[in-house]
């Protein structure tokens, strides 16, 4: 037994179940009961991890078809029943309270989050995720989203003739048919001048989506790779009436998901509040909670070299005018888990603050040095991401965090325990620990020579003493 959790054992007791939790469309059962038998069990056993299986859990949860869940692509997803389960009671986050995801990814905590009446902040380096969580999270009646795509119509087809500027997507010519790409930017002209900025935002996440439909790219991977038949490479071209139709369908689903938000009898708000989890108290915004009230923290870090999440949404970022292609390399160098390090990074390793972390580094790093000095910056990244993220709870608040081991080199890397101790550094007193196996749902399980599968995933919940 690890003697930390075992001390922070020691000063925790779990809260009691409430009995005020009501029942809504979108939250029809209280899980307050499970997990309270979840954190007994946890205390009484002096510690030990609880495996559970979320979809079981909360088996009236299914994502596709709840709400505004995959509206667009995107690495890595959160599953969507790990969120709601800590949602649906009321033992870690008072009802209307404040829940925070510093690493919001494709929206999906932000999402629950409203949908069980409670505001949600939100955090994310990756500009196409923030788009993304903020257009999720924003109800739009069916007339609006109509209203919106006529107008888009009406200047897609007003004049064929009219030129429109190449956007600046990392090679454009290699990933798009020029037939394709001038259609497309014609079409995101039309897109830019719905005066409705929610409605054009959404409209900017559906074109996105036909963006990436029409592009030579595999959909099958989450980041660009040519896609071929029989070894040759395959040609996407589009007219401007397949592109219309393309973007007329995606905007047609989006409309019932966003639409589906109005069925909430309560809904809360999705709140930007930074751009970078290490600077996340710098610019808080101060008309709503400020930084420090947070009742409760859900989230799923990057592992890593787990995901090139700027690169999976490398083309959505250049056609929507939100990072240039000589641009990307520099929010790759924000993103924490990256694999790009400049040399000076690579010959001189940081110290973490966790001795065994730093031993086993240096063995890794014997043997592969880039691999090693990735691992290192994570982890001393993550330590400062663990810190704000303490910070932002108000006291007796809690942090779900949701995080996989690595294997680095042939070597197990236990990012999830290096994780644990972080957040004990920072403040946190460990108060659960489940694990939940992984069934694919966008994240690269399979991954570079010098890894392996992530199998499982682990949830820790942390409490701010």
């Amino acid at each position: 037994m690890n003697k930390a959790i075992t001390e922070d054992l020691r000063v925790t007791k779990p809260r009691p179940v409430l009995q005020c939790f009501q029942p809504t469309c979108y939250f029809p059962k209280d899980t307050g009961e499970q997990l309270s038998k979840f954190l007994s069990e946890y205390v009484m056993s002096g510690g030990v991890t609880i495996e559970v299986s979320f979809r079981e859990l909360v088996p009236w949860v299914h994502g596709g078809s709840r709400a505004s869940h995959y509206l667009h692509s995107y690495p890595a997803k959160l599953l969507p029943q790990i969120a709601h389960f800590f949602l649906a009671n009321e033992i870690l986050c008072p009802p209307g309270g404040a829940v925070l995801d510093p690493f919001s990814g494709s929206g999906t905590v932000a999402l629950e989050s409203i949908l069980s009446g409670r505001d949600a902040y939100y955090c994310d380096v990756n500009p196409f995720a923030r788009l993304l969580t903020k257009s999720k999270t924003t109800a739009l009646s069916k007339s609006e989203v109509e209203r919106a795509l006529k107008q888009v119509h009406d200047a897609y087809t007003k004049d064929h003739r009219i030129k429109t500027p190449s956007p600046d997507v990392v090679n454009l010519a290699y990933w798009y048919n020029h037939t394709t790409s001038k259609n497309l930017s014609r079409l995101k002209a039309a897109v830019s001048k719905v005066p409705n900025e929610d409605a054009r935002d959404l409209l900017k996440v559906c074109f996105s989506s036909v963006a990436r439909k029409l592009s030579r790219a595999n959909p099958r991977f989450s980041v660009p790779v040519r896609l071929k038949k029989d070894g040759e490479p395959v040609d996407i071209v589009a007219n401007s009436e397949q592109v219309w139709d393309s973007f007329e369908t995606a905007v047609s689903k989006a409309k019932q998901k966003v639409g589906a938000l109005l069925k909430a009898r309560s809904i809360g708000k999705a709140i930007l509040v930074s751009d970078n989890v290490l600077n996340l108290g710098t610019n808080w915004p101060t008309d709503n909670r400020r930084f420090g009230e947070m009742d409760l923290i859900i989230t799923s870090p990057p592992y890593a070299g787990a995901q090139k999440y700027v690169r999976a949404t490398s083309l959505s970022m250049g056609w929507l005018d939100q990072v240039s292609a000589s641009e990307l390399t520099t929010i790759e160098k924000q993103t924490l888990g990256r694999e790009h390090l400049p040399k000076a990074a690579i010959h001189n390793l940081e110290p973490t603050t966790i001795r065994a972390a730093d031993d086993l580094i240096r063995s890794i790093a014997s043997e592969n040095p880039t691999r090693a000095a990735i691992a290192s910056v994570f982890l001393n990244e993550m330590r400062c991401a663990a810190v704000q993220a303490m910070r932002a709870l108000k006291v007796g608040g809690c942090a779900v965090v949701v995080m996989a081991d690595n294997t680095i080199c042939g070597r197990c890397f236990p990012t999830t325990s290096y994780t644990a101790e972080m957040f004990r550094q920072a403040g946190g007193v460990q108060v659960l620990q489940l694990r939940d196996k992984i069934v694919s749902r966008g994240l690269q399980t399979k991954r570079a020579s010098t890894s392996s599968n992530i199998s499982h995933e682990t949830i820790m919940v942390f409490k701010k003493i």
